[in-house]
């Protein structure tokens, strides 16, 4: 049998919170990238003007930053329920 150990939960929870600070970053960098590759794509085989590759390469970049922080809070989220059971359970424990 295996016993309660809350320090492993408390790991998980550092764990995620350290994936949300990453994931945030290459959602921006991924989505940022994508945005320029577009640009680019965009004045060399669609002949537009520099007003659209703006556009897009801004837009690439609003979209990774919006997508990693909403990615990054439910894993933070994520990371609070459990530290949030840690507590409860530590709160309710009872001592013979």
């Amino acid at each position: 049998m295996v016993d309660y150990d809350g320090a492993v939960i408390e790991e998980l929870a550092a764990r995620l919170y350290a994936e949300a600070n990453r994931v945030a970053g290459a959602w921006f960098v991924m989505m940022g990238g994508g945005g320029l590759l577009l640009a680019y794509l965009s004045t060399q085989v669609a002949n537009a003007g520099p007003v659209v590759s703006v556009f897009l390469a801004v837009a690439g970049v609003v979209l990774g930053w919006r997508m990693g922080r909403a990615r990054a809070f439910a894993l933070r989220l994520r990371a609070q329920v459990a530290l949030c059971q840690v507590a409860i359970e530590r709160n309710t424990r009872r001592t013979p």
